[in-house]
């Protein structure tokens, strides 16, 4: 793919960024195994044909694919090659895939690991006094969309198969399954690249309103409703019933966290950075609350993933 292809896509994921870096617009790799797989038919005799060795490296979407559809998968290519750097992957994997651009990384995922490859064959490249230069290897991805789609899933599997680290792993081991599903995703939204911090936001206080929830034995109430339960009951000291309530009203306040704004406004990143730390320690904070009755059923209760 030539270098103007890079300059476009770049200066049009830089004018998108607003727009893509909202909860609307963050895929999940079910969301991206359905994209793809929603141009398969579009895209039924697209192929990928890949060139290496002792030569620079090619990549060529080819076959009869209408130009706006081939521009929507190079899209979608491109941030799925962007969720490809926080899988647990092979070191070697990883680090070669990290030097790519977006779109170059899926690609090289699939020729090196979906298993799609095709039609391989090496070549000879021979100098002009006879002598052998190196080999040049072609091969091919046939259902480029199909098996982009496919390994979607594949990823989806490494995803949820990577091990939770931390508070995850501790709220995982109190049976808050759900919680530990609501932080991990904070901590990816915190961690991509650009972040995005009202999603990290919003999941963070997702967790906590979790905790809160089976701590206080209130399935159906929010993250204010346990904090009158904590006040009432005297489950903790009055201070931090007051840090609590100033969380809750800031997750409130900040557009977007618990509430959409009508319009994109600028977020604060140290005030969310300072939402976010403070949703762990809360985290924390409950998980010490001694009611180990009720943290002992509170997998049967947890119903809001």
């Amino acid at each position: 793919m030539c270098g103007l292809y890079y300059i476009k896509l770049n200066q049009h994921i830089a004018k998108c960024a607003p727009r893509v870096n909202t909860k609307k617009y963050m895929r999940t790799w079910k969301e991206l195994e359905k994209d793809f797989r929603d141009l398969s038919s579009q895209m039924s005799h697209a192929f990928l044909d890949i060139q290496w060795g002792n030569t620079n490296e090619n990549w060529y979407i080819g076959g009869m694919v209408p130009t706006e559809v081939k521009s929507k998968f190079r899209l979608l290519s491109y941030l799925a090659g962007q969720k490809l750097l926080f899988l647990h992957l092979s070191g070697e994997d990883l680090e070669t895939l990290k030097k790519d651009e977006p779109d170059k990384a899926w690609f090289r995922a699939l020729k090196d690991i979906s298993g799609a490859l095709s039609d391989f064959f090496e070549a000879s490249q021979i100098g002009k006094d006879g002598q052998f230069l190196g080999s040049i290897y072609h091969a091919r991805i046939n259902n480029l969309a199909e098996v982009s789609a496919n390994f979607c899933l594949h990823c989806e599997i490494i995803e949820l198969s990577q091990p939770f680290v931390g508070i995850q792993e501790e709220l995982i081991k109190r049976g808050l399954g759900a919680a530990a599903v609501h932080w991990h995703r904070s901590e990816q939204n915190r961690k991509s690249n650009p972040p995005d911090f009202i999603i990290a936001a919003n999941e963070a206080i997702k967790a906590l309103e979790s905790v809160a929830k089976s701590v206080s034995s209130l399935p159906n109430g929010t993250l204010g409703d346990c904090i009158t339960y904590f006040r009432n009951k005297k489950s903790l000291n009055p201070g931090m019933i007051k840090c609590l309530e100033g969380l809750w009203a800031a997750a409130n306040n900040i557009p977007g966290i618990r509430h959409g704004a009508s319009k994109e406004k600028f977020v604060q990143t140290d005030e969310i950075e300072f939402l976010l730390d403070s949703s762990k320690s809360a985290i924390k904070l409950l998980l010490s609350v001694s009611i180990s009755d009720r943290l002992t059923s509170v997998g049967k209760r947890e119903n809001e993933v």
